[in-house]
């Protein structure tokens, strides 16, 4: 083992973890966030020989638990099962070296820096990791620079982290902490008085770290490698992300070139420059203009352009049948060739696989031939299920009594956009207000409503966002009166009954809300409630999905 190697296994952060798996022993009880409990902190704080405030919060507030903690995870010292957490009798010896740094050191120092905010994403905290070591690595008064770094906001072509560290939890939000982190896992040369320094270890880590992290978007990459790392990285704000490659150049040269190689791409990635174009505004037309013509990308440029046109024309049948297969092929480049089987299925026309597949040739579209090559071979594995499954929701409107809750059936290829659409039917909402999806940590809305730090739902299925029967997701509809729902996954009918409509609404309770107070109706009489009827309620599903009946996905 090199010097390398034995400085990092015996810092003071890795000492410390494997005297905190000690005090655990055969067990202790956490939070139900996963954490040890506040009773139990002094112990474990005296455990390792460091002192504990008499109050805190939470084990995350407190760093000289939560880096031990977070080290002895990562290094497998201790084993969390269920509320409970114990030490590991024989953990696995870390043999894995990069270039002389042990793997589970670099591990364990990045997971304690993303230990350090809430939800933090691990590039950002790789990030954070690696412009902390630069700044003690290049500047005379480190801890000014680390300052700054805290204050001012993230930097085009800089390395990600900064943001995070302004989101770090108190007290991990001063320049000594973060020095303090750094000295723990040994990236600290001994303290001579002077401006900290990096020990040999530090300056090892620093260019192993930067090759881990991901390539980063600069204004002199090329337009399909843009749209390439865009996409691999599923970023939630795609147009902030691609900032630096769109500011330094004129908004035509970078709608063709977004275009051009879109063109030459995958359906992922044309979606992907719609969506950096569509940032761009009006000063984008005059250049998409250009392209709606383009035999393979004229299509959604032509949805795109009539988009933004108040009378512009329905789309023709040639630019509808296009659009499928598009939207067919993004469904198999990410969930793969069985889940978009049923949806070729259903919404091409013929009566054999061969017919429906020269159907989709038909189109024209750039990958009909690799999309039908790829079905094909599914048919072929006995994997072609004609029909989706159905799921089967509960939504029930949250703190309401009595009790108001609607039965929703929908086929797992729907949308959040169309629960949405199918909720304003079934409470007989206006829909004249906005609204948010809640997905896990995510939120989901209209993109056209410019909602900040929401996803477009259109995008979003219900087999993704409902992993397991008996998961909810919540929507909020009309933000200002905050008019909240539950919407729970009953179950999923693998084998639905042929030729029946979707959605439908097949059971409920409770009246139909009254939207508005009576104050709003200036004078008019306020309607009265009107009692669950299931056969109104289909009637108006039936309405609001009247104009999407093209997609015969929602007949099964």
């Amino acid at each position: 083992m090199t010097m390398v190697s034995e400085a990092a296994y015996g810092c003071t952060a890795f000492q410390q973890a494997r005297l905190l798996a000690r005090w655990v022993g055969g067990g202790k009880a956490l939070t139900p966030g996963g954490l040890l409990r506040r009773p139990d902190l002094p112990d474990a704080a005296a455990a390792m020989g460091v002192r504990a405030p008499q109050r805190v919060r939470s084990a995350a507030d407190l760093p000289q638990v939560h880096i031990p903690w977070t080290v002895a995870l990562t290094a497998g010292l201790l084993a969390v099962e269920g509320r409970s957490v114990r030490a590991v009798d024989a953990p696995a010896a870390p043999q894995a070296v990069e270039e002389s740094v042990p793997t589970v050191w670099l591990d364990a120092f990045v997971d304690a820096f993303r230990a350090m905010v809430r939800d933090a994403d691990p590039v950002e905290a790789l990030g954070l990791a690696i412009r902390l070591l630069a700044i003690v690595d290049g500047h005379k008064h480190p801890q000014q620079q680390l300052m700054d770094a805290l204050q001012y906001p993230w930097l085009p072509g800089e390395e990600p982290g900064v943001e995070l560290a302004r989101a770090l939890r108190a007290p991990w939000d001063r320049a000594e902490t973060l020095l303090d982190v750094l000295d723990a896992f040994g990236a600290l040369a001994p303290d001579d008085g002077g401006a900290p320094q990096l020990s040999p270890l530090g300056k090892a880590v620093l260019p192993v770290l930067r090759r881990r992290l991901p390539r980063q978007i600069t204004p002199a990459l090329p337009a399909y490698e843009l749209l390439a790392l865009l996409t691999e990285r599923d970023e939630e704000d795609p147009w902030h992300a691609a900032y630096p490659w769109l500011a330094v150049r004129p908004p035509a040269d970078a709608v063709a070139a977004l275009l051009t190689a879109a063109a030459k791409t995958g359906a992922r990635q044309r979606r992907c420059a719609l969506d950096l174009i569509a940032g761009l505004g009006e000063a984008a037309d005059s250049t998409l203009a250009d392209f709606q013509d383009h035999p393979s990308i004229g299509a959604l440029v032509r949805l795109h352009l009539g988009m933004g046109a108040p009378e512009a024309p329905e789309p023709n049948e040639a630019d509808v049948r296009w659009l499928q297969v598009e939207e067919i092929v993004e469904l198999a480049e990410t969930r793969g060739p069985k889940d978009a089987y049923p949806q070729m299925w259903q919404q091409f026309p013929g009566h054999t696989l061969e017919e429906k597949l020269a159907e989709v040739r038909a189109t024209g579209h750039p990958q009909a031939e690799w999309l039908a090559t790829h079905l094909a071979a599914v048919a072929a594995a006995g994997q072609g299920h004609t029909t989706e499954p159905v799921y089967q929701l509960k939504i029930s409107l949250a703190r309401w009594r009595p009790a108001v809750w609607r039965r929703l059936q929908l086929p797992a290829s729907a949308t959040l956009e169309d629960v949405h659409l199918a909720v304003q039917a079934l409470l007989d909402w206006d829909g004249d207000h906005l609204h948010v999806f809640g997905v896990g940590k995510r939120q989901y809305a209209d993109v056209f409503h410019g909602l900040e730090a929401t996803r477009p739902e259109h995008r979003m299925r219900l087999d993704a966002a409902f992993e397991i029967a008996g998961k909810k997701i919540g929507y909020v509809y009309d933000l200002g009166a905050h008019w909240a729902h539950e919407i729970e996954l009953e179950r999923i009918l693998d084998q639905p009954a042929p030729g029946v409509g979707y959605p439908r609404c097949t059971g409920g309770s409770g009246d139909d809300p009254i939207e508005y107070e009576a104050y709003e109706y200036e004078g008019e009489e306020p309607p009265q409630a009107v009692p669950f009827d299931l056969h109104r309620i289909n009637q108006r599903l039936t309405a609001a999905f009247a104009p999407c009946r093209q997609r015969t996905t929602f007949t099964l």
